[in-house]
C-alpha cells in the first residue's frame, strides 16, 4: 500500500513538473491564458498519450484518471495569475522542471511497456517516447527548437534511465520502487549536470544565488 502511494505521489510530481515547465515556457512566450494551460496539457500528457497509442493501452493513462488535467489546469493557471521573476531568468526553472519530469515520466514509460510484455528495445523506445514527446510538443508549440535535437543529453539521459531500470527489475528482479527510484534519480542528475554546465545557466544559477552571497557579505562586514 505506501509503495503504490509512493509511486502515485512520484507520478504527480512529475505531471506537476512537467506542468510547470509548460506553462513558464507558455508564458516567456508572452500567450494568454488559455495558451499558458493548454501548453502545460500538452507537455503533462504528450508523451505519455503517445505512448499509451503505440502500445494499444487501455486504458489509456490519461482517461484513466482526471488528475493529469487537473494537475496541467492548476500549474497553468497558478504561472498566470500570481508573479513570478522576470521572464527572461525563467529559462532555468523550465529546465529544471522539465529535468523532474523527463525523469519522472521515463521511468513510468518504462515500466507500463514491461507490464504489458513489450520486448527490450521497445521498453526503451517507449520509455523515451514518455519522457521527451511532451517536452517535443511543448518547444514545438512555442516555435522553438526541441532540446532532443540539439545534442543536449535529453534523450541519451533517457535512453539510460530506461536501460538502469529495465536491467534492475527484468534481470535482477529488484522490486519496482527501486528500479523506478534508481531511473528517476539517475535521468534526473545526469540532466541536472548538463544544465549546470551550460553557461547560459551558469549564468541564471549565479543570479539566484546573488542576493544569499551579499546577505553573507553583509554578516561579514559586521
Amino acid at each position: 500500500m505506501m509503495v503504490v502511494l509512493f509511486l502515485d505521489i512520484l507520478d504527480m510530481a512529475g505531471s506537476l513538473a512537467f506542468a510547470l515547465s509548460g506553462a513558464l515556457a507558455g508564458k516567456k512566450k508572452k500567450m494568454d491564458g488559455f495558451g499558458i494551460i493548454f501548453l502545460a496539457s500538452v507537455t503533462t500528457f504528450g508523451g505519455g498519450l503517445t505512448r499509451d497509442l503505440l502500445l494499444h493501452s487501455k486504458p489509456v493513462a490519461i482517461f484513466e484518471s482526471p488528475r493529469y488535467l487537473i494537475i496541467a489546469i492548476v500549474a497553468g493557471l497558478v504561472v498566470r495569475y500570481f508573479d513570478h521573476q522576470k521572464v527572461e531568468k525563467q529559462s532555468l526553472m523550465i529546465a529544471l522542471f522539465d529535468a523532474s519530469g523527463l525523469a519522472v515520466f521515463t521511468a513510468f514509460g518504462t515500466m507500463r511497456a514491461i507490464e504489458v510484455g513489450a520486448p527490450m528495445h521497445g521498453a526503451l523506445l517507449m520509455g523515451m517516447i514518455t519522457g521527451c514527446v511532451g517536452g517535443i510538443i511543448r518547444d514545438i508549440l512555442r516555435d522553438e527548437p526541441p532540446l532532443i535535437l540539439y545534442g543536449d543529453f535529453y534523450a541519451r539521459a533517457s535512453l539510460l534511465g530506461s536501460l538502469l531500470l529495465y536491467f534492475l527489475y527484468v534481470y535482477l528482479a529488484l522490486p519496482s520502487v527501486v528500479a523506478i527510484v534508481s531511473c528517476v534519480i539517475l535521468v534526473f542528475v545526469l540532466r541536472l549536470y548538463v544544465i549546470l554546465k551550460n553557461p547560459h545557466y551558469q549564468e541564471r544559477v549565479r543570479q539566484h544565488l546573488r542576493p544569499f552571497r551579499i546577505k553573507k557579505d553583509r554578516r561579514k562586514d559586521r
